[in-house]
């Protein structure tokens, strides 16, 4: 489709394929992603929405799911959102199929309607950032031996004892300097 600025893309080669080969699916990053490693999965051919092709759909977030059970372990976490939206008021902006692989991590900042979830300030992403470059020397395993890591959970701060510490009264690690 001449306007679609996703069939642009692929026209002009500027996409991922999962796994080759696979001629009917590509995947690229969106303008805007929310977390790291946000992707978008789209069907070569032009659909418009999740309801106009329920078999393009089936076979998009198939190929989506797949891709993400094969190459969760680079991000350390296997918990991830696929969304899909179908129509303006539902938040589609750009009218060509696609499934939103969304990695999340604790405290990743983006807060979904219908969890309770709440935002993350900076101060507490800088926190999350921080504790899993310095503090965490094991891999994003269940195995971690850190009983402190707020990376792998469970860990609960020095300071007050909580496991869910996020206030001002207390940051964890203080070894980062964010107190």
């Amino acid at each position: 489709m001449a306007d679609c600025p996703f069939c642009a893309r692929i026209d002009a080669g500027n996409y991922h394929q999962p796994w080759a080969p696979d001629p009917d699916v590509v995947w690229f990053r969106p303008l805007d992603p929310v977390t790291p490693g946000h992707m978008l999965f789209v069907p070569v051919r032009h659909v418009e929405d999740a309801l106009e092709d329920p078999y393009t759909t089936a076979i998009t977030a198939e190929i989506a799911a797949r891709w993400w059970a094969r190459n969760w372990g680079r991000s350390g976490s296997r918990d991830c959102n696929l969304i899909t939206s179908v129509g303006v008021t539902a938040t589609q902006t750009v009218k060509h199929l696609h499934i939103h692989l969304v990695p999340r991590r604790p405290y990743d900042g983006l807060a979904l309607p219908w969890t309770g979830q709440h935002g993350v300030t900076d101060r507490e992403k800088k926190t999350i950032l921080m504790a899993e470059a310095i503090l965490c020397s094991d891999p994003p395993e269940e195995s971690c031996s850190d009983a402190g890591c707020p990376v792998h959970g469970g860990g609960q701060c020095p300071d007050c004892g909580r496991g869910d510490c996020t206030g001002e009264e207390c940051y964890w690690p203080d070894e980062a300097g964010l107190r």
